[in-house]
């Protein structure tokens, strides 16, 4: 979890050594101290290592139902690729849109 990440509903996160989900657009809101309730507590994070094999991406994969504000981050192609929203979005699929939402930056992990 980063403060000055915007996380839009959906999006999974980890702090404090429990994962997360975002209920709604948020940023800034601490997991499990706000109150406006916006996250929800999966349990402990799971796993024996924090750091992926190389070559994974870890980057959240893009959704055509998922609301992503301008500066979200996601993963979409094969291979996949790392696509940063540029203002809020749904359902434009990235680099296939006339509006020209989404910025590639290559291919994930980069």
């Amino acid at each position: 979890w980063n403060a000055s990440t915007a996380y839009s509903g959906g999006a999974v996160v980890s702090y404090n050594g429990h994962t997360w989900t975002a209920k709604w657009w948020t940023q800034g809101d601490v997991p499990g101290a706000n109150s406006q309730n916006v996250w929800t507590d999966n349990g402990a994070c799971g796993g024996s290592s924090s750091t992926p094999p190389p070559g994974t991406c870890t980057l959240p994969v893009w959704q055509s139902g998922t609301a992503y504000s301008g500066g979200a981050v996601v993963q979409y192609g094969s291979p996949a690729h790392k696509w940063t929203a540029k203002w809020w979005t749904q359902g434009d699929i990235p680099g296939n849109n006339g509006q020209g939402v989404w910025t590639d930056n290559g291919v994930c992990p980069s």
